[in-house]
């Protein structure tokens, strides 16, 4: 009688088939986290943009300003007193355009209908790249359930998700 040591062939692979299985239902999830923590400095841009504009809506009085009532954040020239306009995607600067006709990181809607000179409603986009489906959150076509009304770039591009922070006033 032969004492043998060791496993045999079928418990070896009885062993990697089911690391195999573990791997695959673990690396989605795995591959997401850079995605989402680069979503949520998104956010947290965003968000400071909101909290610039609310000061500069204090200092103004709500006066639109010249540098028009949308386009790139880069571009919005009255928000420099009160943070770095020039924040880049952390992905990189440029790859996450907000629609098909600008190369904005982060886009900015003013919405003065009814007084052409004082802002009614305002809107921060950046382009996210998990989509999620609840929260301060537009689809392709540019609707929102839970967003000010006038959210939506102009063209945006299709089969993506955006963050949105806004004001109505």
């Amino acid at each position: 009688m032969s004492n043998k040591k060791g496993f045999t062939l079928i418990e070896l692979l009885i062993v990697i088939v089911i690391i195999g299985i573990l791997s695959v239902a673990v690396a989605p999830k795995l591959l997401n986290y850079p995605k989402q923590a680069r979503d949520s400095q998104r956010q947290q841009t965003v968000g400071a943009f909101n909290n610039a504009m609310q000061a500069y809506i204090g200092s103004t009085e709500g006066k639109i300003p010249a540098s028009g009532d949308k386009g790139c954040v880069s571009a919005f020239a009255e928000l420099a007193p009160y943070i770095d306009i020039t924040a880049k995607d952390p992905k990189s600067p440029g790859a996450q355009k907000i629609n098909n006709t600008s190369n904005c990181d982060y886009y900015y809607i003013i919405d003065h209908s009814g007084t052409p000179d004082t802002i009614t409603a305002y809107a921060f986009v950046a382009k996210v790249e998990v989509p999620v489906s609840s929260g301060n959150y537009v689809g392709a076509d540019g609707t929102a359930s839970t967003a000010a009304t006038l959210i939506a770039p102009a063209t945006p591009a299709s089969n993506t998700t955006y963050y949105v922070v806004g004001n109505k006033m």
